[in-house]
């Protein structure tokens, strides 16, 4: 069984900006550590994808075969994958059945689920067993664009933990907390946005940002209580390097963890 580190954060919280320090600070341990990006591209060059894919992720880089392999095994890795995870997959298009059809969040949701999930997949049918991957936005962060205006008459943390009681946890989650007022200012900022953010007033996205904080929150709580270790790294424009201190710290924590637990398996405890 591999391992998975989780990040989750309101846009502009920091993720971006702090992940590739954890993947640097959980390094050098028995464990390889990787980020998405070639954890995806290890484990597509491990799936037999026909003699013509085969033989181009054999010659030539990434970037020429990648996006082919990935639409060739998407559906099948999915399809396997959720077989295993029924009751996550009854929840998710439960909560997909509340939001309009004719909403555009409805199809970034859609995305969002539909691409974390392929990855998923793959990730947990071809890493190896002393592999990691760090990711920033994982199926914990996918809380937030299930739940957030269409949750109904249940209180959050009741949505939340239905969520997370049935969605597939990580070896660890590494929370970005930053002030909702700093996390506006950056995206304010950015010359794009996701749908899901974009075309909102400032008071409309301030709103959106401080029911996401809630969620988030509850989301923390809500896998720690399944025993998932959650490490909560707060961020603002002028404590990074605190922020990376914490960083560091949760890296070192976690790394003490799975390498226990590469050494339980091997019989060394």
């Amino acid at each position: 069984m591999s391992f998975l580190v989780e990040w989750m954060g309101l846009p502009g919280a920091g993720k971006s900006t702090l992940a590739p320090e954890c993947l640097r600070a959980l390094r050098g341990g028995p464990i390889r550590w990787h980020n998405e990006e070639a954890a995806m591209i290890r484990c597509l060059r491990r799936r037999d994808l026909g003699r013509v894919l085969n033989l181009l992720k054999g010659l030539a880089p990434p970037r020429v075969w990648r996006a082919a392999a990935e639409r060739w095994s998407s559906a099948e890795a999915l399809h396997q994958w959720a077989s295993g995870y029924p009751r996550f997959f009854h929840q998710l298009f439960g909560r997909l059945g509340q939001i309009e059809p004719a909403d555009p969040n409805r199809a970034s949701v859609l995305f969002a689920f539909f691409q974390r999930t392929i990855r998923r997949a793959l990730w947990e049918r071809h890493a190896a067993a002393d592999e990691g991957m760090v990711i920033e936005e994982g199926l914990c962060y996918s809380a937030f664009a299930l739940l957030e205006g269409w949750i109904g008459d249940e209180s959050v943390s009741d949505a939340v933990r239905d969520y997370a009681a049935v969605c597939p946890p990580p070896t660890a989650l590494i929370w970005t907390d930053a002030p909702t007022a700093d996390c506006a200012a950056r995206l304010a900022r950015r010359p794009a946005l996701p749908v899901f953010w974009s075309g909102l007033e400032a008071g409309a996205l301030r709103r959106r940002l401080e029911s996401g904080r809630r969620i988030l929150t509850a989301t923390a709580d809500a896998f720690a209580a399944r025993g998932v270790p959650v490490y909560r790294v707060t961020t603002g424009d002028r404590e990074w390097e605190d922020s990376i201190r914490l960083v560091r710290a949760a890296a070192a924590d976690i790394q003490r963890k799975t390498s226990e637990t590469v050494a339980a398996r091997a019989g060394l405890f």
